[in-house]
C-alpha cells in the first residue's frame, strides 16, 4: 500500500503516527526486503474513467466499497483526467490463474490470495477424502481453518491427521517452504482456542485444559 493508505490504516487501528513516519517505515521495509520492489510491479492494463471501471467490474467495486483509499491509490497513473481516471492492472499466479482490470492493490494481492486459495482447496479435498475413510467430516472452513467434527475419543488422531494433510497440500503446491498447521480441539468453535495436550502428549479439547 502507498504511504497515505498506510497512514489511514494505522490511524484507524489507533496508532498515533504521521504520514512522514509512515513514509520512513515504508522505506525501511523496502530496504529490509528489496525483492518486494519486483513483486509490487503488476502489469498495466490500461486507463479508464473511474465511472466506467466501477460499472464494468462488480467485484472490484465491492472490494473497494468501504475502502475508497485503495481506489485513490490505484489512480497513480493519470491520463489528463485528474482523479476521474484510474489505472488498471493485471496479475498472474504460478498456478496459472489470471486477473485483469484490477486496482493496483488488488493486482498485488491476487498472486498471494489466489495461491493461498488454491492450497486451501487442495487441503480441503485431502481432508474430505480422508474423513470418508476415518469417520470424521468437514463442517466449516473459516478463513484458513479447516473445521471438522469427530468423536471425542478420536480427537488426537483426527487433529494430527488434518494437520498433516494441510501441510501436505501446501508442500505439494509450494515445495521447499516450511509450513506448519497446529491443530486445536474444542466443543464449540472459538477464535481463542489453542492446542492443548494432556500429560501423555495427546490433543484434548481446549475447554478441558482451561478447567484442569
Amino acid at each position: 500500500m502507498g504511504v497515505r493508505t498506510f497512514y489511514i490504516n494505522c490511524r484507524r487501528q489507533g496508532f498515533d503516527v504521521t504520514e512522514e513516519q509512515c513514509a520512513e517505515l515504508r522505506e525501511a521495509w523496502f530496504n529490509l526486503y528489496p525483492e518486494m520492489q519486483d513483486y509490487i510491479n503488476p502489469i498495466k492494463d490500461g486507463v479508464l474513467p473511474a465511472s466506467v471501471f466501477e460499472g464494468t467490474s462488480r467485484q472490484d467495486e465491492e472490494d473497494n466499497e468501504n475502502d475508497l483509499e485503495v481506489m485513490e491509490e490505484a489512480a497513480d497513473s493519470i491520463d489528463g483526467g485528474g482523479d476521474e481516471m484510474i489505472q488498471l492492472y493485471q496479475a498472474d499466479t504460478v498456478f496459472g490463474q489470471h486477473r485483469a482490470r484490477a486496482t493496483f492493490a488488488s493486482a498485488n494481492n491476487f498472486p498471494f490470495q489466489a495461491g493461498a486459495s488454491t492450497v486451501s482447496k487442495l487441503a480441503l479435498w485431502y481432508v474430505y477424502l480422508d474423513g470418508l475413510q476415518n469417520g470424521y467430516k468437514i463442517v466449516d472452513f473459516v478463513h484458513d481453518e479447516v473445521i471438522v467434527e469427530c468423536d471425542e475419543a478420536a480427537v488426537d488422531f483426527v487433529g494430527r491427521r488434518v494437520s498433516e494433510l494441510m501441510v501436505k497440500a501446501a508442500n505439494t503446491l509450494m515445495p521447499g517452504i516450511l509450513i506448519t498447521a497446529e491443530p486445536a480441539a474444542m466443543y464449540r468453535w472459538s477464535k481463542k482456542a489453542e492446542a492443548e495436550y494432556d500429560e501423555n502428549g495427546k490433543l484434548i479439547p481446549w475447554e478441558l485444559a482451561k478447567t484442569a
